[in-house]
């Protein structure tokens, strides 16, 4: 986790992000500890975490995979954070407008998600 959070990064600025992160890494949960490395990022190095992100936006994408039970999975990669949360909160919106009937709240997201 840590290498895929200073790759592409200059050496010398990767370096001192790894031997900052290295002082209270082990006590961070993985998520947490991708935050920090994330704003580390930003913080030391800007540019070149925006040329990453501008890069990573370029290659978005929506791909289908199967599943082993004949179901199927749809997901977007890539995508700018802020319009996957609009997306979430649309959806999520458009779920509380359905009159109750035998769905769970999560197949009703999907079946909007879907639609």
């Amino acid at each position: 986790m840590i290498c895929h959070g200073v790759a592409g990064l200059n050496p010398e600025v990767a370096h001192r992000i790894v031997d900052t992160v290295l002082e209270w890494a082990s006590q961070l949960t993985s998520g947490q500890l991708r935050t920090r490395i994330r704003r580390l990022r930003i913080a030391t190095d800007p540019d070149t975490t925006r040329q990453r992100y501008e890069h990573k936006i370029r290659e978005r994408t929506v791909a289908p995979f199967g599943n082993d039970d004949s179901t199927a999975n749809l997901c977007g990669y890539h995508l700018p954070a802020d319009q996957v949360t609009e997306g979430r909160a649309h959806i999520e919106t458009l779920t509380r407008q359905l009159h109750p009937d035998e769905r769970t709240p999560n197949q009703r997201r999907a079946d909007v998600f879907l639609d």
